[in-house]
């Protein structure tokens, strides 16, 4: 299934919308050409500010695709004090002396270009952001939500933690009948941390089938 993960600003928060069964058109690729632009510039001007700060040389090289989690990678394999957790804590986390903040897509926008592109639109992780209750607000104008995903596991490098409480997620799954997806959302070499039991995956599969005929 071709899919893609979307950041969108509101206006109390970022959120991050997943897009599953993508097709390409024009307006989504024009969009996705200027984030990928700012994301270039941006790691450019990140790597500056860590090599400048701690006197280093960073052997990566800004290019389309690149995030923070690379930069973090580099800082490790660098002469710098900082192992990869270490380089998100204290220099390139959100407000860290070296951060820089990205062009964000409007969340009205990015709705309308993924449900343009999408027959699932779904909202990623939603415990994960700073008001989750804020968050789910906005599930009424999706089709599903991430409701398996591994908050234990991104968190602590460990295994999925069922004690999660998602009792919030389930009753705006219900109360908006959506689709309950998942993912293990995997920045390192482990997949298969989570993901949706057989139930949710034939709902998914019959919305999928019935958008393709």
């Amino acid at each position: 299934v071709r899919g893609i993960e979307l950041k969108v600003e509101t206006d109390s928060q970022r959120l991050d919308l997943l897009g599953y069964g993508v097709t390409k058109t024009d307006a989504l690729t024009t969009e996705l050409d200027r984030l990928q632009e700012d994301r270039v510039e941006r790691a450019e001007r990140i790597i500056d500010s860590v090599e400048s700060r701690l006197d280093v040389t960073l052997d990566i090289e800004s290019e389309p695709g690149i995030g923070r989690p690379n930069i973090a990678r580099a800082i490790e394999r660098s002469d710098a004090p900082y192992d990869y957790q270490g380089a998100f804590d204290h220099l390139i986390r959100d407000g860290g002396p070296c951060y820089v903040p990205r062009s964000i897509t409007p969340l009205d926008r990015g709705i309308d270009l993924l449900t343009d592109a999408c027959p699932v639109v779904s909202l990623a992780h939603p415990l994960r952001y700073d008001d989750p209750a804020a968050a789910l607000e906005h599930a009424a104008d999706l089709d599903g939500v991430e409701r398996y995903y591994p908050y234990e596991a991104t968190a602590h490098g460990g295994p999925a933690d069922d004690a999660v409480d998602q009792t919030a997620v389930d009753e705006a799954i219900d109360r908006h009948d959506l689709l309950a997806t998942g993912g293990s959302d995997a920045h390192g070499e482990t997949l298969g941390r989570a993901g949706p039991p057989a139930d949710a995956v034939d709902a998914f599969r019959a919305r999928l089938r019935k958008a393709v005929r």
